[in-house]
């Protein structure tokens, strides 16, 4: 894991794509058992181990940043795309 750099656009590209990879494989194997936003809840949970190996783990501040970042952006859209909170 050392070979990865601590770069923050790093964090964001892996925070951004396991979850991507996450929602395409819940979505084919068990569409039909789960509601949409349960799955989506599912992939914003995997973000959170990556974060601690990360942090922890490997001491990449700058790459457990960007997850963080991006884990944030995530669940901002998973709250206005369910309309949990409404502005106007």
């Amino acid at each position: 894991m050392n070979k990865i750099n601590d770069n923050f656009i790093v964090g964001i590209f892996i925070g951004s794509i396991c979850p991507v990879i996450v929602y395409f494989f819940l979505n084919i194997l068990i569409k039909n058992i789960l509601r949409e936003s349960t799955i989506h809840v599912i992939c914003l949970m995997i973000n959170f181990p990556l974060l601690r190996i990360f942090l922890i783990n490997y001491e990449k501040d700058k790459l457990g940043r960007g997850i963080l970042f991006i884990s944030f952006v995530l669940t901002a859209l998973f709250i206005f795309k369910h309309d949990m909170i409404q502005l106007f």
